[in-house]
C-alpha cells in the first residue's frame, strides 16, 4: 500500500489516506496518460478523464466536491494537484504522483479544481 501525498495548508485539512491494491476494473477504465476522476468510491459512478496539462475548474464541469476516487495513470511521474478555492485563493488539498490509485479519496469533497500535471 502507498500513502497519498498530502499538502496540508490549514489545520482544517489535516488528514491522510492509504491506497489499497489497484483493482482490475480501474486499470481497464483509465488509459495510460489519463487522470481519471470518479464520483463513487472504488472507481465507480460517473468518470471524468483528463489528459491535458492545465488547471481544470471542476465547478465549470459540474464536478466541484464530487470526486470520491481517482486513478492517476499519467506517465513520467507527473504530479496532479487538487485544490479548493477560498476567498483568499486556491489552497492545495492533495497531490498525486503518477502512477497512483486512490480508491477512497476522503478529501475529494473539498476539491473544486485540479492541475492535471
Amino acid at each position: 500500500m502507498r500513502a497519498i501525498g498530502l499538502a496540508v495548508a490549514t489545520a482544517a485539512l489535516v488528514g491522510g489516506g492509504v491506497a489499497a491494491a489497484p483493482s482490475a476494473g480501474a486499470a481497464a477504465q483509465c488509459e495510460t496518460g489519463e487522470l481519471c476522476l470518479y464520483t463513487g468510491a472504488n472507481y465507480t459512478g460517473a468518470t471524468l478523464k483528463l489528459t491535458k496539462c492545465e488547471y481544470v475548474d471542476l465547478g465549470d464541469k459540474g464536478w466541484a466536491g464530487a470526486i470520491r476516487s481517482f486513478d492517476n495513470n499519467q506517465t513520467g511521474g507527473q504530479v496532479a494537484t487538487f485544490y479548493t478555492t477560498t476567498p483568499l485563493g486556491r489552497t492545495i488539498v492533495a497531490t498525486s504522483t503518477a502512477p497512483e490509485q486512490m480508491p477512497v479519496f476522503a478529501q475529494g469533497s473539498l476539491v473544486d479544481g485540479v492541475d492535471v500535471c
